[in-house]
């Protein structure tokens, strides 16, 4: 079972759907979920591709956020 900075990376890598030239599917996304959610809502496919990057770009931000917290140093 994934946990941490893993699950957060596979959740990052499975929302990056892009494709070339509106058809031809590029890079890491999981296509077969990206196919599974635009079959059923075909009127919304560029929301849903849109907002499959904001999970991209918001785990991955927090990602940052989190490794950037645990190494400030702390007063003492």
């Amino acid at each position: 079972m994934l946990a941490g900075s893993k699950l957060a990376a596979m959740i990052g890598q499975k929302m990056d759907i892009r494709f070339e030239y509106g058809r031809n599917h590029i890079g890491e996304g999981d296509i077969r979920l990206y196919t599974q959610i635009t079959n059923q809502l075909r009127d919304n496919a560029n929301e849903l591709q849109q907002a499959g990057w904001l999970i991209r770009d918001g785990i991955t931000l927090s990602q940052l956020t989190i490794f950037s917290t645990c190494t400030e140093t702390i007063p003492m």
